[in-house]
């Protein structure tokens, strides 16, 4: 059996980024994937994902976000598919809301460019859009929008021009063997490996028993609305973006990719479930009959009446911030998981740290 640099379980967000970064090393690394690239089965999922480099989570991850918005300008200029949308982000609310608050924190410690509107101007820029008098808009111009799947493909197929390999199969179990690690696979085959990075998400448990009461699995549900004029709800004319509103859910919103119009993330309680592969799917018509009449209150031209709700499932830890870490694994060995929604903007850095602690390097 050929040992292996280094093998990737899981080719979601950080497992192609770590796979990419590996392959620029000129490690010889193996990339394992169950699902097919890019596919909707994960966390990855939703068509579109939000990158804000002003982070009300806090300026200690700003080294994370300029790691990572530098990687996708480079990955993108290397490649033809579009997938990295720089059109900013907006972020609406009152300017004393503790999202706004934190959020302009952030800005002031990271000495962040951005620019701060009235409701007035605002209504202006963005028409579709409804402001209450005191809303704020705060503008995020290194921000923008994130297509995951034409993302992923694009590490994949990086990794890949610089001699790494992928095969399809999953990953049944990790051992410790002589000169490193064992990866069992379910179809009964077999790979040795120096150095392992688990990243497969929400699954990372069925292999890493350590870390599975670190993190929390939770369905997440996703809702796209119709609009009149889709072409008003474009990313130029109606940037991804994040909305904060007293006594009222949070979400965030994204412009239309298809003909099922925007995308919003209500940000209520998530559901736990129990596995990974837990049925989530189909999202019960009483929950978007509860979140989807807001919509009225919020955008102008946008259907309240949902064209589609899927679920995923999603994986958490309890300060909500990423694991990277060994979790118990020992030297050349890695586990991402519990992103806690944050993973898909940052993964170039994650995916990067975890490649660092598999070869001991100081990260």
């Amino acid at each position: 059996m050929t040992t292996r640099d280094l093998v990737v379980v899981g080719l979601g967000a950080v497992g192609a980024a770590a796979l990419a970064d590996a392959a620029g090393r000129g490690v010889d690394v193996l990339g394992v994937e169950p699902h097919g690239i890019g596919h909707e089965k994960g966390a990855s999922g939703g068509r579109s994902r939000i990158f804000r480099m002003a982070y009300k989570e806090g300026s200690e991850y700003l080294p994370l976000l300029r790691e990572s918005r530098a990687r996708w300008d480079a990955l993108q200029a290397a490649t033809e598919e579009p997938f990295w949308l720089r059109t900013g982000v907006i972020t609406i609310g009152g300017r004393d809301h503790p999202g706004v608050v934190r959020l302009m924190e952030c800005v002031a410690e990271g000495a962040l460019p951005h620019s701060v509107l009235a409701a007035a101007e605002a209504a202006q820029r963005w028409p579709r859009h409804r402001f209450a008098p005191d809303d704020v808009v705060v503008a995020d111009p290194q921000g923008g929008l994130l297509l995951p799947a034409a993302a992923i493909r694009a590490q994949v197929r990086a990794a890949q021009r610089l001699g790494a390999e992928v095969v399809t199969g999953r990953v049944a179990a990790v051992d410790r063997a002589v000169g490193g690690f064992r990866l069992r696979l379910d179809d009964g085959s077999a790979v040795a490996a120096r150095r392992v990075v688990v990243a497969c998400g929400a699954w990372a448990g069925d292999l890493v028993p350590a870390v599975a009461p670190l993190t929390e699995l939770r369905r997440v549900v996703l809702h796209w609305y119709p609009t009149a004029v889709a072409d008003d709800f474009g990313p130029e004319r109606f940037p991804v973006g994040i909305r904060h509103r007293r006594g009222q859910p949070d979400f965030s919103f994204f412009p239309q990719l298809d003909p099922g119009g925007i995308k919003v993330n209500w940000y209520l309680p998530k559901t736990p479930v129990g596995h990974a592969a837990s049925p989530v799917n189909p999202v019960p018509a009483a929950y978007s009959r509860r979140v989807s009449p807001f919509v009225r209150e919020v955008f102008d031209g946008v259907d309240p009446h949902a064209s589609g709700a899927v679920a995923y499932v999603e994986s958490y830890t309890p300060d909500l911030r990423p694991y990277v870490g060994p979790a118990g694994g020992g030297d050349g060995f890695c586990v991402v998981t519990g992103l806690s929604g944050q993973g898909f903007k940052m993964s170039p850095a994650l995916g990067r740290m975890a490649v660092d602690m598999a070869l001991g390097v100081t990260s």
